[in-house]
């Protein structure tokens, strides 16, 4: 795990090759540069949201590096890092609250707002600034197709996903017969039409950021 201090920079340097995928002309070196020199006290557009009573939108930042990262085959250390403290750390969600010392809305998995139950899992919701993040969790012996898409009346997966794996490997069977194996700390794209499945005798735990609204729903 990357020192929490330098990991700005690394986060920086991530975003920036992100920008660059997606055809922004930037150089990480100079975005650093810039951020130090920015006086201390000048306040960005989060802390005029929280200032406001609105929530913060940190999704619009983390949601769009995630994405970039996962179509470009970015590797990406910090921000997964980042991301995966403020989901599951309880003494960093504190710490970030005593940085900010301002009204923020802080949630946990332990106590979500709608959790989807099946065979051999379940899927946890939160719902904040205005996105649905969803957390998976299958035991070993897990497949999408038996104990989620028999109960819906489907065969292959059709909800766009993107998010993190915190713990254990899983496939992503795409229909067209590819079947790519995910782990710890990979930070996924998957389209529709597609399966999964638990690989190996360990539970599988993952965040979703897109599509969590959506999956194992019964309309």
């Amino acid at each position: 795990m990357i020192p929490r201090k330098p990991r700005l920079e690394v986060s920086v340097r991530e975003a920036c090759a992100v920008a660059t995928y997606e055809g922004a002309t930037v150089v990480a070196g100079g975005v650093i540069a810039r951020i130090r020199d920015l006086p201390s006290g000048m306040r960005s557009s989060t802390d005029y949201d929280i200032a406001r009573g609105d929530a913060p939108k940190l999704d619009a930042n983390a949601g769009p590096i995630l994405l970039g990262a996962a179509k470009g085959g970015i590797a990406l250390r910090a921000t997964p890092e980042l991301i995966g403290e403020i989901a599951q750390d309880p003494t960093f969600s504190k710490e970030l609250e005593e940085t900010l010392m301002l009204e923020v809305i802080l949630k946990r998995f332990e106590k979500p707002d709608e959790v989807r139950t099946f065979e051999k899992g379940k899927f946890e919701l939160l719902q904040v600034g205005g996105m649905t993040i969803g957390r998976a969790t299958y035991e070993p012996g897990w497949k999408w197709s038996v104990h989620v898409g028999q109960g819906l009346g489907k065969q292959s997966c059709d909800v766009e996903h993107v998010g993190m794996v915190i713990s254990g490997r899983a496939t992503a069977a795409m229909d067209d017969g590819r079947v790519i194996e995910m782990k710890r700390g990979d930070v996924f794209y998957i389209a529709p039409g597609h399966d999964s499945w638990v690989v190996g005798d360990e539970p599988y735990v993952s965040i979703h950021l897109l599509g969590a609204g959506d999956y194992a729903a019964h309309k």
